[in-house]
């Protein structure tokens, strides 16, 4: 309220301090009352702050804050990025010098940090059994999480991700703070289908051993199987096959089973066993040599098939005399005619001469065989007579039967 003297309204009182030195008056008390209060006019508060979020606590420069004449709240502090705001309200007997006395507030801010996107390269590899990684760049641990398989060994497709620690004060610098993927892959080792390099087919002769020789056959990656060696008359195969069908593939892409035959085969001409008689002709003259006799032909030429010749019809001997010595016939049933039944037999026979009538029959068991269409079996006999030094058989079903046999001869030879 307004001082007055004597009735006067003063405005203005200047009083002597001590020492003679005029001063304004901000208060005058009468009776312990306060009777006048002047006004103390303060400038505004403010403040600077330029931050980026680095997970450290920040403050703004504050000027001018003078706790005598006012009181400050909000956030003078913060760590997280975000927009702040600091308010300042004057206390009693106190005006801004624009002369207004309401609160002043001041914001400020921390900026989110952008942060550059992981990248992820070299990222096609193919299996080679040991460990493999991609090249992964660009990942800061103090604000970037990184998840998900950044090393393997076996073959298959990978997934990284990368993800922000603080989602909430920083961004990628696409402007995005969702999480980022990379992908790599591990192929599978592609190897070369083993092959025989070497001959494939092979002429039996008993005794000899017959190999092949297999190119691109990797053990480390695959398992071979089968035969790759033998003396025996047939057919053969090699398997090969993957150990690990989920890391390597043949060079086709495939992952089943390579196969390869080979053989060792009866070969027209060739003598398939050390004491074979057949491959030295049919000529009744040489002492060596077989002879197909009739009486109307002195020499014959018999032709293989296969593995055996067929003996249709007439008689078979050996022209040599072999006194003392064995004969051994290999043979099986084929019907030429009709339906026979079977097994039938078939005889060894000693001849003498050119003579089919002076032969006579072995008295040795073996030389009388069952034969049957299915398995060549064996007919032998010895000589039990100096007289009859020769070997013969005859085909006791001619062709005029009806139920013509013919007798399949797979070897012959002397022991």
């Amino acid at each position: 309220m307004p001082l007055r003297v004597n009735g006067v309204e003063i405005e203005h009182v200047i009083f002597k301090a001590p020492g003679g030195i005029n001063q304004e008056i901000d208060q005058l008390y009468a009776n312990n009352t306060l009777v006048f209060e002047s006004t103390i006019f303060v400038a505004k508060p403010t403040l600077t702050a330029a931050f980026t979020f680095d997970n450290t606590e920040k403050s703004p420069t504050i000027t001018g804050y003078d706790p005598e004449a006012m009181t400050m709240t909000g956030a003078d502090s913060a760590t997280a990025a975000g927009s702040y705001s600091v308010t300042f309200t004057l206390k009693k007997g106190y005006a801004w010098t624009d002369e207004s006395l309401e609160p002043v507030t001041l914001t400020w801010s921390i900026a989110k940090r952008p942060i550059t996107i992981p990248t992820i390269s070299n990222t096609t590899k193919t299996y080679n059994a040991g460990a493999q990684a991609p090249t992964i760049a660009n990942v800061d641990p103090d604000y970037v999480t990184q998840s998900g398989t950044t090393s393997a060994t076996n073959a298959g497709n990978y997934t990284v991700t990368w993800a922000l620690v603080y989602p909430d004060s920083t961004t990628w610098t696409d402007g995005t703070n969702t999480n980022k993927t990379g992908s790599w892959t591990i192929g599978k080792m592609s190897l070369t289908i083993p092959s025989i390099s070497s001959a494939k087919s092979f002429s039996f002769i008993e005794g000899t051993t017959r190999s092949v020789t297999v190119a691109n056959f990797n053990s480390t990656y695959e398992n071979q199987s089968g035969t790759t060696s033998t003396s025996a008359l047939g057919t053969y195969t090699i398997t090969w096959s993957l150990k690990n069908t989920n890391n390597t593939q043949w060079s086709d892409k495939t992952t089943a089973n390579k196969t390869a035959t080979w053989s060792i085969v009866w070969t027209n001409g060739t003598s398939h066993y050390n004491n074979d008689l057949y491959n030295r002709g049919w000529y009744k003259s040489d002492s060596i040599q077989f002879g197909k006799w009739t009486d109307s032909s002195p020499a014959y030429v018999l032709n293989w098939n296969a593995d055996h010749f067929k003996f249709q019809g007439g008689r078979l001997r050996l022209a040599a005399d072999h006194e003392g010595k064995t004969f051994h016939v290999l043979v099986k049933a084929a019907t030429v005619v009709g339906n026979p039944t079977y097994p039938r037999t078939f005889e060894l026979k000693q001849v003498k001469s050119d003579t089919w009538g002076a032969g006579t029959n072995l008295n040795d068991t073996t030389g009388k065989v069952s034969v049957d269409t299915s398995t060549f079996v064996e007919a032998y006999g010895a000589h039990n007579s100096a007289s009859y030094r020769r070997f013969g058989f005859f085909n006791s079903y001619t062709t005029n039967s009806s139920t013509q046999i013919a007798w399949l001869i797979q070897r012959i030879w002397l022991t």
